[in-house]
């Protein structure tokens, strides 16, 4: 019984002197901020599934795909005016509704069902990349990555005029590259060096 009582006083003790003296929680103010306020309106959206960078001389851009219009809406964050770019949803120009997209200097890469789709700046087809291309050989890769992914995932990494299209394998082989490059200006596709 006495050391129960020797216990418990002692559990007292530490837990007064554990309690005594906390500092309190300051609120410390924010200094220094950037923010940018955009004025928007029709045709552009208050939202975007994926937005991608663009500079067009001293201009910065944030593009998004605008569904309702199938277009991409370039939003000015330089302060200038906004634009938006219509693409056809039938014809010889005709685009289905991109998985991802990416900006080149004067045209637009375009990913959708079909495979790479080039664009020029005024929303025309200058050339197809179908996915059999993309994927040859046969049997070695996907498209899509395999299990859960980000919805917000990009299939498109745009560097200069050169386009990285990542691919997943098939198999567990070990001479499968990460992706291929694809050149616009030499229409060339060339796979990376770098296997998994």
């Amino acid at each position: 019984m006495r050391i129960f009582v020797r216990f418990i006083l002692f559990v007292f003790c530490v837990s007064m002197f554990s309690c005594s003296e906390k500092s309190p929680r300051e609120v410390l103010l924010l200094k220094e901020y950037d923010s940018l306020t955009i004025s928007i309106d029709y045709p552009l959206l208050p939202s975007y599934g994926k937005l991608v960078p663009y500079k067009k001389g001293n201009d910065v851009y944030a593009v998004g795909y605008n569904r309702h219009l199938h277009s991409l809406d370039f939003i000015n964050l330089s302060g200038g005016e906004h634009e938006t770019m219509e693409f056809q949803r039938e014809g010889a120009d005709a685009t289905l509704v991109p998985k991802s997209f990416g900006i080149l200097d004067s045209s637009v890469v375009w990913n959708d069902a079909n495979g790479i789709v080039l664009l020029t700046m005024d929303g025309k087809v200058f050339g197809r990349v179908s996915q059999k291309d993309i994927l040859s050989p046969e049997g070695r890769y996907l498209i899509k990555p395999k299990g859960v992914t980000n919805a917000n995932y990009s299939s498109l990494g745009v560097n200069g005029n050169e386009v990285f299209i990542p691919l997943t394998p098939q198999s567990s082989r070990t001479d499968v590259c990460i992706g291929k490059v694809y050149n616009v200006d030499s229409r060339e596709m060339t796979e990376l060096p770098l296997e998994y």
